[in-house]
């Protein structure tokens, strides 16, 4: 994994062209790939004990982004919609630079289909355990994380522009993203209409955080408060902050090993 890992620094490392401000985003993405990638090995962990799923979750979850460099040099977004499907694009890339020829074809597959399917509104359905479990794991991570670099940058708001997908910053909240969110669904992309939204949108995020270690992280690191805080009141927002407390605070969280 060590040398794993420095073939991938390497090729995120070549995208910097040593301007602070031009290389903040690919040190962003970088870092972000990096600790979903130690997320995925810890939710993983949680429900399997086999060390080719502990290896996959890891690998998976380090390439799950490997497209946004090259997304963001090219396009300057990290907005899909006006750029093309970082997901696919990163099996591409995965795909091009061989990161997964050392492994069995059976895994590079699992591996390859967590990265396409980690974007997507929802997981199709999957049959096979492993690949469910690898898929959800990079998923949630993903989340995780996301969670961690958006608050950081919405608390420093002259930063967080492009991490907001370039939305404008507006007090409004749009009709369709509030019924979303109170019908305990996710939002969809095309409604964002404003940074507020598409923080109501990551709000929505916990409705699909599938494995019982990913909703503990979440009120183990108090995400839900913060962004709480982050969200000008309107009338509906406070059954919302308080439905999504419930759903977090009222699952059993205590999750046994799934043994293979």
């Amino acid at each position: 994994m060590r040398e794993f890992k420095e073939k991938f620094i390497n090729y995120a490392d070549s995208f910097l062209v040593g301007d602070d401000a031009e290389d903040q985003m690919i040190i962003v993405k970088r870092d972000h790939c990096l600790a979903v990638a130690e997320l995925t090995l810890e939710l993983v962990k949680s429900v399997s004990e086999s060390a080719e799923d502990l290896r996959s979750a890891e690998i998976a979850g380090l390439l799950h982004d490997v497209g946004r460099f090259k997304q963001y040099r090219q396009y300057r977004t990290f907005s899909d919609a006006k750029s093309e499907n970082h997901a696919a694009l990163s099996v591409k890339i995965t795909e091009e630079l061989e990161f997964l020829a050392f492994l069995p074809e059976q895994e590079r597959e699992l591996i390859l289909n967590a990265i396409l399917w980690h974007n997507l509104p929802k997981l199709p359905e999957i049959q096979v355990l492993r690949q469910q479990v690898l898929a959800q794991a990079v998923r949630d991570a993903d989340k995780i994380d996301i969670y961690s670099v958006v608050l950081d940058y919405y608390e420093r708001p002259e930063l967080h522009e492009t991490v907001a997908l370039d939305l404008p910053d507006k007090p409004e909240v749009s009709s369709d993203v509030v019924a979303a969110l109170i019908a305990r669904q996710g939002v969809s992309m095309t409604s964002l209409q404003t940074v507020n939204d598409f923080k109501l949108c990551q709000l929505a995020w916990v409705y699909d955080l599938n494995l019982p270690r990913s909703r503990q992280i979440f009120v183990e690191r108090n995400y839900m408060e913060r962004m709480f805080k982050l969200i000008p009141d309107f009338p509906e927002f406070s059954n919302i902050c308080q439905q999504l407390n419930d759903h977090l605070t009222g699952e059993n969280l205590n999750d046994s090993k799934r043994r293979k």
